[in-house]
């Protein structure tokens, strides 16, 4: 897959994580994906799925959004445990099972 990555509105800026009434904001790691690639992956909207580039991974909760293109998958680095992955162009994904949610980077 082609990874873009991009900063959300609210992120994991130290003001926003300071900050009670907006920090929950910025909290989820998600993944945006196609539909059509969340159908052949067997991806759900909230499906927990591991990102892994090179020698590291992640979980991050899958979005699906009919504005991503196929083959492509759109990040948000300015959350916790995930801006570090903007270095890289590719990676691949796959679902995780609850067990594995309870190791949590």
């Amino acid at each position: 897959y082609s990874l873009i990555f991009y900063e959300k509105l609210y992120g994991d800026k130290a003001m926003q994580r300071n900050s009670p009434s907006i920090s929950f904001l910025g909290s989820n790691r998600i993944l945006q994906i196609s539909p059509k690639d969340a159908k052949r992956l067997g991806i759900q909207e909230n499906t927990n799925v591991r990102l892994d580039v090179n020698d590291e991974s992640v979980i991050l909760k899958a979005i699906i959004d009919k504005d991503i293109e196929v083959g492509t998958l759109a990040i948000p680095i300015n959350r916790r445990g995930v801006n570090h992955f903007a270095r890289y162009l590719n990676g691949k994904i796959e679902k995780v099972s609850e067990g594995e949610m309870l190791n949590v980077n």
